[in-house]
């Protein structure tokens, strides 16, 4: 759920995400195309997908996907700390911290 009561769902089959509004709208939010398993949403309302494959993928509200990062083992949870950085649950029970600036979308 973000700041303004929007929650987010996935559905694992097809990668759709969809937001549902605080007065009980759903809509199609975005699409990814793998198994989306976990998900999370910063202050930014930028919603974070992990895969099945092991990848992470930020929707940002301009509609844009980008891939923030590449792991090796199906996602099973996404955190996110105040610096934007990602704390992420594998299927093996690792957990790993991206900070914001080793992401894959980090700028040089």
């Amino acid at each position: 759920m973000d700041k303004k009561h929007t929650v987010y769902t996935a559905c694992a089959q097809t990668g759709e995400i969809f937001c549902s509004t605080f007065g009980g709208k759903t809509v199609l939010y975005a699409t990814v195309d793998e198994t989306a398993t976990a998900l999370a949403v910063d202050h930014e309302r930028i919603v974070y997908v992990g895969t099945q494959s092991g990848r992470i993928f930020a929707v940002r509200l301009d509609g844009r996907i980008d891939e923030v990062y590449r792991g090796t083992q199906r996602i099973v949870g996404i955190g996110i700390d105040r610096d934007a950085g990602l704390h992420i649950a594998m299927e093996d029970g690792t957990l790993v911290r991206v900070p914001a600036k080793k992401r894959l979308d980090s700028q040089p």
